[in-house]
């Protein structure tokens, strides 16, 4: 389904490429612009890249400080509260399972072979 939507969409775009000459240099020279005005933000507004660079810094170290602090966990959750931990709690019972209107009798096996001598 994804190689049919993509294929829709390039077919799209391809459809509305201009087909004369000049319209085609237009927009070549547009887009060239429109990357170029990108590619320079920084030289024209230094102050806003040196500001979101030192955001970026934060942000990054605020990252992987949640990454090892999730991973911490989760490996001690894993391994059943670290090393040198001590539970406090009794160890969970399992819980009952409800098993309808079955006796003992019937959840016994009905037949189990014969041991073998010797065995």
């Amino acid at each position: 389904m994804g190689l049919l939507k993509n294929a829709v969409i390039v077919g799209a775009v391809v459809a509305l490429m201009p087909t004369d000459r000049a319209q085609q240099a237009r927009l070549a020279d547009q887009a060239a612009m429109a990357a170029k005005w990108t590619y320079t933000f920084c030289e024209r507004n230094a102050a806003t890249c040196v500001q979101a660079t030192e955001v970026w810094g934060v942000f990054v170290k605020k990252a992987e400080f949640a990454g090892h602090l999730a991973y911490d966990l989760l490996q001690e959750r894993l391994n059943g509260g670290g090393e040198g931990a001590t539970r406090t709690s009794a160890p969970e019972k399992p819980p009952h399972v409800e098993r309808g209107t079955l006796t003992p009798q019937d959840l016994k096996p009905s037949w189990r072979g014969t041991p073998k001598q010797g065995a």
